[in-house]
């Protein structure tokens, strides 16, 4: 995590993080429909949710999950994983359709519905590249995102269970 152009965001520390590649998992504190609307949406951290369909509420995201800042382009693909015991994780991988290589920013598309000014619209920051989600499970480098993972100290959870 360090300052860059948009604020404070996450950049990688390795060269050539293929795609398709688990990168982080955040855990998540759910919120009701009736909790959100009550006091979240009136709060700063309203910015930092996620919309959660099976319950209809809303899920923050822990660890480095809350910190991947916007891009119309974005290099980082997410998904809500649901676990057997009922709770949601957030599973951040690299996007299938291009490598990451050091230093470069890891941002998500927050939608098109945005809260803010876009920095990287008026300062050319976005590259030209093609992304879209990963939609499966098939080519995910599970040995690299353990790699990855240890280097920034966060634990790796082999299951997939993405929704």
């Amino acid at each position: 995590m360090r300052n860059g152009p948009k604020g404070r965001g996450l950049f990688a520390v390795t060269d050539a993080i293929p795609p398709g590649a688990l990168i982080h998992i955040a855990p998540t504190i759910p919120v009701s429909s009736a909790e959100y609307n009550d006091h979240m949406r009136h709060t700063v951290l309203e910015h930092y949710l996620f919309k959660e369909k099976r319950s209809g509420g809303m899920l923050l995201a822990l660890g480095y999950g809350s910190l991947f800042n916007h891009s119309k382009l974005p290099n980082i693909d997410y998904r809500i994983h649901y676990e057997p015991d009922g709770s949601c994780t957030i599973r951040y991988y690299s996007s299938v359709y291009r490598s990451i290589s050091k230093g470069d920013e890891l941002c998500i598309s927050y939608g098109s519905d945005l809260w803010f000014d876009d920095a990287s619209v008026d300062s050319g920051l976005e590259e030209d590249v093609v992304v879209g989600a990963a939609n499966d499970d098939s080519g995910i480098d599970t040995a690299f995102a353990a790699d990855f993972l240890t280097q920034i100290c966060l634990p790796v959870d082999d299951g997939h269970n993405d929704t």
